[in-house]
């Protein structure tokens, strides 16, 4: 339960700047491409093995998007989540993972 809290509190800080992130950047900045094509992760350093995972998908309206973090780890020799959570090749971690957060930012004007 404690690796779990630890990747919702990952997953919900990184969901935190990425609303924070202009919308322009998020939509077509080089950061982000990666995202926006499969997942863009990052090792997390306070959970053994975790790692998190951000897709940057458009939704219907142009003006905006839908932003996913989830995160992978290992616990007792098993993985939690999907072992290719960032390689983008499946559903990964948005299927698989007990921790996922998202939301939909909209561009402001």
């Amino acid at each position: 339960i404690i690796a779990l809290q630890v990747a919702m509190f990952a997953a919900q800080g990184r969901l935190e700047e990425l609303t924070a992130t202009d919308f322009d950047t998020l939509a077509t900045g080089p950061a982000f491409a990666t995202a926006r094509t499969g997942s863009q992760g990052t090792a997390l350093t306070d959970l053994p093995g975790g790692l998190l995972a951000v897709q940057v998908r458009p939704a219907a309206n142009p003006t905006l998007l839908d932003l996913h973090v989830a995160v992978c780890w290992q616990a007792r020799m098993r993985l939690i989540g999907e072992p290719n959570c960032l390689d983008g090749a499946d559903a990964g971690p948005w299927v698989n993972s007990p921790a996922m957060v998202s939301t939909r930012v909209a561009r402001r004007t």
